[in-house]
């Protein structure tokens, strides 16, 4: 239920930047919000300042990837890690992620072919 209540209508994410967590062994991503020791509800969050200066994040490590993917134009030509990477993102927003940059110029995009992604 989350995940339809927080995408307000999105069908689809764009995941931009993946050529800068090459070389980190371990990638991490946040998975829960965690406040006076109790775990937050997807989409709730505390509103001021203070309280959110309290907030402990929960995340889940994933094996990162040495490889460079910016000459990478295809999601196969990606590293494994990598793509495990973003599967497990669509997982957790339950949403396809069709398009990443892999790099800093226009050509440095890979379109995902449909078969390719978890969530359509």
């Amino acid at each position: 239920w989350y995940q339809r209540r927080v995408h307000g209508g999105f069908t689809s994410l764009h995941l931009s930047h993946l050529d800068v967590l090459c070389g980190l062994r371990t990638v991490k991503i946040g998975v829960c919000y965690i406040y006076k020791q109790r775990r937050l509800l997807p989409g709730e969050i505390p509103s001021t300042a203070s309280e959110l200066d309290k907030i402990d994040v929960e995340y889940e490590s994933l094996a990162g990837w040495t490889e460079n993917v910016e000459h990478c134009r295809s999601f196969d030509e990606l590293p494994e890690s990598c793509r495990r990477f973003v599967m497990r993102l669509e997982e957790l927003v339950g949403l396809p992620i069709p398009t990443l940059s892999v790099g800093v110029g226009r050509e440095d995009i890979i379109v995902r072919a449909r078969d390719e992604r978890d969530c359509d």
